[in-house]
């Protein structure tokens, strides 16, 4: 569902986020500074290395903390993976195609997901296989493969890990960690793009 979701992915040679969803509708205020934001970098995918803390919004709290400590560390010999991150524009992005995003909307306007558990498993299930049976858009695996190629330098036994990274992450009222799927010792490019795949449908789990 597209409201407030952001979505980001980083790929470390050790360790890689796959964004997440903050379903909490945010002010009117923080919206617009979002939105200014991303106007600002529309990249689907991003060296985490030019990643810092003020880019949560951009790729989410993981990615950003991992940018942040690439640059401030680094300088003092403390070895830091380094990667890259998706955006939460990538992810906005693919929900936009074939009304994706809206079809997920409607999937979930039925309220009895959060009283009926076999209505939440049957609505997350088909919501999922909704997101699986969209293809991501050419352009973003294009971007994807260059980054690959990039961090693993040609090496299809190179191994990433592909996780969350929310945009809202560890609130005083709110955490959501454990929510979304993580998939280790990924290697090769094709597998790499599955995992992101299935890593955006994993925003729809049941615990999600």
């Amino acid at each position: 569902a597209w409201q407030s979701e952001q979505l980001g992915l980083a790929v470390s040679s050790r360790q890689a986020a796959c964004g997440t969803l903050d379903k909490k509708k945010p002010s009117s205020r923080k919206a617009l500074k979002v939105a200014l934001q991303a106007e600002a970098d529309l990249r689907s995918c991003i060296p985490m290395e030019e990643l810092r803390n003020t880019d949560v919004p951009k790729v989410g709290g993981k990615s950003a903390s991992l940018g942040e400590m690439i640059g401030g560390l680094a300088d003092a010999g403390v070895l830091v993976p380094g990667g890259f991150s998706t955006t939460s524009q990538a992810y906005k992005d693919f929900l936009l195609q074939n009304d994706l995003g809206e079809r997920i909307n409607k999937a979930l306007d039925d309220d009895n997901i959060y009283t009926d558990v076999t209505k939440l498993q049957e609505v997350g299930k088909a919501v999922r296989q909704m997101v699986m049976d969209q293809p991501l858009p050419p352009s973003f695996e294009s971007d994807l493969k260059e980054q690959w190629q990039r961090v693993s330098q040609g090496n299809d036994n190179f191994k990433v890990a592909v996780r969350s990274s929310a945009t809202a992450e560890d609130l005083p009222d709110a955490s959501f960690a454990g929510q979304q799927e993580t998939f280790l010792n990924v290697s090769g490019y094709e597998n790499l793009v599955e995992k992101v795949h299935e890593c955006f449908a994993s925003l729809f789990t049941d615990r999600a």
